[in-house]
């Protein structure tokens, strides 16, 4: 089971020590990470098919994303 934590810290109240420590069950963030992952390679691969040039821009007109062509055609990395 995956999980996150944060590192153990020595607390001390009226005289008495203790240890405290804090651990997350991320299971399910992991899950979800990872079809995520499987979506962006299936929509790299559907654009990387299409023999023309694709690309799209954010709001402020920077490139958000592209495929292969485009990336060829103009000579850049891919990313």
């Amino acid at each position: 089971m995956p999980v996150s934590y944060t590192s153990p810290l020595l607390i001390e109240r009226n005289g008495e020590k203790f240890i405290w420590s804090n651990v997350e069950d991320i299971t399910e963030r992991k899950k979800t990470e990872e079809v995520i992952k499987k979506q962006r390679r299936d929509f790299q691969l559907i654009i990387d098919s299409a023999p023309i040039m694709i690309s799209y821009k954010d709001i402020d007109n920077h490139f958000v994303h592209v495929n292969s062509a485009f990336a060829n055609f103009f000579e850049l990395p891919i990313d």
